[in-house]
């Protein structure tokens, strides 16, 4: 939908409704084995007048609609209820929370166990309580994405529609240090009174290669979401531009000092660090030669978010374009057909 343009239509500011049954529609078309999204997103994105994201959220959203896709798997069974005689598959389309959790971050023996984990601050009383036994009655349903430039669309009283609508909430450039929020319900309820989030930072640079403890304090769940302590809150923190040695899953833990976890909130903080296998379960993790099973296709895969994070790190190249080589022959006709999808070139 286009929201305004400039005179001459030099530029125009668009956005994306709410579309959930064509999500829907979209999601099963990812399930087919001939689609890979990555790389899909990476033809699609490098060529010109698309935005590649100036922080990394593109493949941020990505990877958690995959760990959404990959929860759900092949669960597409639809119910029939023979009194109102309707169909319906919303069931199916709701998943537990931990287990998306523990889809989409793969933990080993090294980085700990994800079920084990305690929160970084608590109340008291709370000091105790493992991720696992805090989300056990905690669901989540999305699957697509709503950009919202208002910090009151994410209050608690709105946010709770969003999560029923079946949508993540993706947050303007530097708001109160959220980029990302995921609803979650309590016990199948719904309502501003009964939803808690995951609240997801995304870092595309350099300076942020390691994971630094303030990025999780500045996503206070009471502030930005107006939400009732009751819940137990996720913060997780993306890191994508980061050394070798910094790559994986860092799990915070609770402070050494009580005094210092103790909060009037609950939360459990997670480190992601690099678009990798070794951090990430959505993306595949033989993509070695030396690895059994390997193929140039899942190399390509892991491959592609690296591509797609370096556009996001570099504006300009997102006015850069390679010529596919199936219409090698004849690029002044690949060059018409781009240039017809951009006003500016008509105006």
């Amino acid at each position: 939908i286009c929201l305004g343009a400039t005179p001459g239509f030099s530029s125009m500011v668009t956005t994306s409704p709410s579309e959930p049954l064509l999500a829907e529609a979209a999601r099963k078309l990812w399930g087919k084995p001939w689609f890979n999204a990555p790389l899909s997103l990476l033809d699609h994105i490098s060529h010109p007048s698309l935005d590649s994201g100036d922080r990394g959220e593109v493949v941020a959203t990505l990877l958690l609609l995959l760990a959404a896709d990959k929860v759900r798997g092949s669960n597409d069974n639809v119910f029939y209820d023979p009194v109102t005689k309707h169909k319906d598959d919303g069931s199916a389309r709701v998943f537990q929370a931990f287990k998306f959790l523990s889809t989409l971050i793969r933990c080993t023996r090294t980085t700990g166990q994800l079920e084990g984990l305690l929160p970084s601050v608590y109340k008291v009383g709370d000091e105790n309580v493992t991720l696992r036994d805090a989300l056990k009655d905690y669901s989540m349903l999305f699957n697509h994405n709503v950009n919202v430039r208002s910090l009151a669309c994410i209050q608690a009283s709105h946010l709770w529609e969003y999560g029923c609508r079946g949508a993540a909430v993706l947050c303007a450039s530097n708001q109160e240090g959220v980029d990302i929020v995921l609803p979650m319900f309590k016990a199948g309820r719904v309502g501003s009174a009964f939803v808690s989030a995951i609240l997801i930072q995304v870092k595309n640079e350099s300076i942020y290669s390691t994971v630094r403890p303030h990025l999780f304090d500045r996503m206070t769940p009471v502030d930005t979401l107006n939400a009732s302590t009751e819940h137990p809150f996720i913060r997780l923190v993306f890191s994508f531009d980061v050394d070798s040695a910094e790559v994986g899953v860092h799990l915070r833990g609770p402070s050494s000092l009580p005094q210092a976890a103790r909060s009037e909130y609950t939360a459990y903080d997670i480190g992601l660090s690099g678009a990798k296998s070794s951090t990430f379960g959505v993306i595949p993790s033989k993509a070695s030669p030396e690895d059994p099973g390997y193929t140039t296709e899942l190399e390509k895969e892991e491959n592609a978010y690296e591509k797609l994070l370096a556009l996001a790190r570099q504006p300009g190249n997102f006015f850069k374009y390679t010529v596919p080589t199936q219409i090698a022959s004849d690029p002044a006709l690949y060059m018409k057909g781009r240039l017809s999808m951009m006003p500016r070139v008509w105006s």
